[in-house]
């Protein structure tokens, strides 16, 4: 199945499976979240979590611990906490 890059809302990782979330319905595939990571362009997607990359062009708003993206919260990892100054960063050249 194709999927195009301006259709997806939200990945979200499932142990060893990966589920695109796209309309009408998410698509469940076997992948890891890092090999997906590595396919994706990094100016367009960002890891936010263990178990979350989104894409930046769809971000509603965002806090230090928070993002929100298809009416749904996505909490940043603590290791993930240099997200915020790069989507801080983003919104500036906005």
């Amino acid at each position: 199945m194709k999927i195009n890059l301006k259709d997806i809302d939200l990945i979200e990782a499932l142990d060893d499976y990966i589920k695109i979330y796209i309309k009408p319905n998410p698509v469940l595939t076997l992948m890891t979240l890092k090999s997906i990571q590595e396919k994706l362009p990094p100016r367009d997607f960002v890891r936010i979590h263990r178990s979350f990359i989104i894409p930046i062009a769809k971000i509603e708003k965002f806090s230090k611990s928070k993002v929100w993206i298809a009416g749904k919260d996505i909490p940043i990892g603590s290791s993930y906490s240099s997200v915020y100054d790069q989507l801080l960063e983003i919104s500036k050249t906005k």
